[in-house]
């Protein structure tokens, strides 16, 4: 009897307050999700020894630092659910650009992956891979962690 009404209290507390429901979720802290995931596209190739994580440098993510004459291999990467660390599916048909190679080259190879050089110090200029720049630095060994990268800064030897 106690279990009974404590659901329905709190039934009558979701229908009171305006909370939508569909197929069972309901909007309380956030709306619910009625789509299917949308597939997206990363770019990986960072060693996440690289990055600073002593802050964010921006709300894209932490700095990495590479120092003149760093080459970086980048692969574009998919996952059809959106999700960074199950992303496997490698493009192999890529078009890469570089908004500003004043600190790096960007070198797109035949097998898809793109090689970044850096040249000078300064910042490195957006890198997209198929209209993405969504950059990560990402553990290659256990479980596959992955920080976000918002700069690439190129430093002195």
């Amino acid at each position: 009897m106690h279990r009974s009404f404590a659901c329905l209290s709190v039934l009558a507390l979701l229908a009171a307050s305006g909370c939508e429901s569909t197929t069972g979720c309901f909007e309380i802290d956030g709306p619910c999700l009625s789509s299917s995931p949308v597939p997206r596209t990363f770019i990986f190739g960072f060693d996440p020894a690289t990055l600073d994580r002593s802050a964010p440098v921006n709300a894209n993510g932490y700095r990495a630092v590479l120092p003149v004459g760093a080459s970086v291999t980048l692969r574009a990467v998919r996952d059809a659910n959106g999700e960074v660390t199950e992303a496997t599916d490698t493009l192999r048909t890529v078009t890469w650009t570089l908004s500003d190679a004043s600190s790096a080259t960007l070198t797109p190879s035949a097998d898809g992956s793109a090689q970044l050089v850096t040249t000078q110090v300064g910042r490195v200029g957006t890198i997209s891979a198929n209209g993405t720049s969504i950059l990560y630095a990402c553990a290659t060994t256990g479980l596959r962690a992955c920080s976000a990268v918002g700069a690439i800064d190129v430093v002195a030897r």
